[in-house]
């Protein structure tokens, strides 16, 4: 979120992106591990990095041809560094006069790490934002993380829209994930989710005109974190098909996980939308932050 309210928002950046380099986002938690082709290629091209092995982080920005050369490396945040990085890859690519070869082709994908929703998945996307609580402050990069607004993905399995389209309820496979997954506070990096034995209260109803509402109660054995929050929304379906999904959770939160430090002091309003979308937006093709690792279980298939 900080790269793209700054290096990103830079429109000398944005025009270097778009004339020179074609931009690609990877989540390198499963790169680096990925026994196939796309794995052997992003190892290729961090071997020569200030980061090169793979049983531990390569988070940056990487710059590199499409054969797997390695051009340059950034983990710095300021737009000026990321320019000096982008100038200096050209002047290298050029000098070199290196080939652009062949596409990567990926014959047999480590299926351990989904890249795409399954089949007959339909996507929700899903937005958290702190809503008050933070102290003022004059520091541009906190302003970020104050202002920040995340972005995520909710999947609902075929199965579950059927059991909606004939049920009117939401099946239980699909509150668990909505709520252990997606009533987070992710707005200032990966979340710690919630855990069977944190949930304290949930309910979850649809009337017949298609408005949901619900109420939700999660908190750590500890009290360390929690979430107290009023649910509301709307579901239509037509032809047996779900064509809307709007919900919102408003209420008090508290605590904070591994990566998600410095959150207002004590309970604070936080507020998460979901959407369902058609999909046809390449970033609804980005697996969910729960899913990222074993999609499997996210689904409720193992």
């Amino acid at each position: 979120m900080l790269d793209r309210a700054s290096t990103f928002a830079d429109p000398e950046i944005i025009d270097l992106l778009q004339k020179h380099f074609i931009p690609v986002a990877i989540d390198q938690f499963a790169q680096r591990r990925q026994k196939d082709e796309e794995g052997d290629f992003w190892r290729k091209i961090i071997s020569k990095s200030p980061r090169p092995d793979p049983n531990n982080t390569t988070q940056g920005l990487y710059i590199a041809t499409p054969t797997g050369d390695f051009l340059g490396y950034n983990n710095n945040r300021g737009p000026e560094r990321i320019k000096k990085l982008l100038r200096q890859s050209l002047m290298a690519f050029d000098q070199k006069r290196l080939d652009p070869g062949n596409p990567l082709v990926v014959d047999k994908p480590d299926n351990r790490f989904l890249h795409h929703a399954p089949e007959g998945v339909r996507i929700v996307r899903v937005h958290a934002k702190v809503l008050g609580g933070y102290e003022p402050t004059d520091d541009p990069w906190k302003a970020i993380f104050q202002s920040a607004i995340s972005r995520d993905l909710l999947w609902i399995t075929a199965a579950e829209e059927k059991e909606l389209v004939k049920t009117n309820a939401i099946p239980a496979s699909l509150a668990t994930r909505l709520v252990f997954y997606h009533l987070v506070d992710n707005t200032r990096g990966e979340p710690s989710f919630w855990k069977p034995e944190d949930l304290r209260q949930s309910t979850l109803t649809i009337d017949k005109t298609g408005t949901l509402t619900g109420t939700i109660h999660l908190a750590r054995p500890d009290q360390s974190s929690g979430y107290e929050a009023d649910l509301r929304g709307h579901l239509e379906f037509k032809d047996g098909k779900l064509t809307r999904f709007d919900l919102v959770a408003h209420g008090d939160y508290w605590g904070h996980g591994q990566y998600t430090g410095h959150p207002p002091e004590g309970r604070f309003p936080l507020g998460i939308s979901f959407r369902l979308v058609d999909g046809t937006n390449p970033f609804d093709q980005i697996p969910p932050q729960g899913a990222k690792s074993w999609w499997q279980h996210y689904l409720g298939q193992q």
